[in-house]
């Protein structure tokens, strides 16, 4: 009897030695904390459209954002204002702006212009790059964009 106590003893702290063994080898649960990028960012814009200032100001709810831009530029000083929105998963932005017929000024105001991106964000800047389409002047790339938080 008392063999078999004495067995069943060092099974079970076998198997509790194992399992502790696997739960020290566990990954590390993932940091929940997100960046909270709800607020007004400003910064520079360039393309093969032009250059510029642009200005964004985002609501962020869990890893979506939407939010307005704004934005000048600076070759024909033309302005625009249209709506960005996206999503923020470990620190990468995927966005989308979207300035849609009468966002810009005249004699542009009937052009429509979208442009995706993916950003690079932290809680004091945000840079990506960009392509897109506009209604008036074609296929825009080579987008670069760079914000800081204000």
């Amino acid at each position: 009897m008392r063999t078999r106590l004495h067995s069943a003893v060092v099974v079970c702290l076998v198997v509790v030695g194992v399992l502790a063994a696997g739960c020290a080898d566990s990954p590390v649960a993932p940091d929940d904390r997100r960046i909270d990028l709800t607020g007004n960012w400003t910064g520079s814009a360039s393309d093969t459209t032009g250059f510029g200032d642009m200005r964004w100001h985002i609501e962020q709810t869990g890893g979506t954002l939407a939010g307005e831009v704004e934005f000048t530029d600076r070759g024909v000083n033309i302005n625009g204002r249209g709506s960005v929105t996206g999503t923020l998963t470990d620190g990468t932005l995927q966005f989308t702006l979207a300035v849609p017929a009468g966002g810009f000024d005249a004699p542009y105001d009937t052009c429509t212009t979208t442009v995706s991106g993916q950003a690079t964000a932290g809680t004091t800047s945000i840079s990506g790059t960009y392509t897109g389409t506009s209604s008036c002047s074609g296929r825009i790339y080579s987008g670069q964009l760079v914000l800081r938080r204000i």
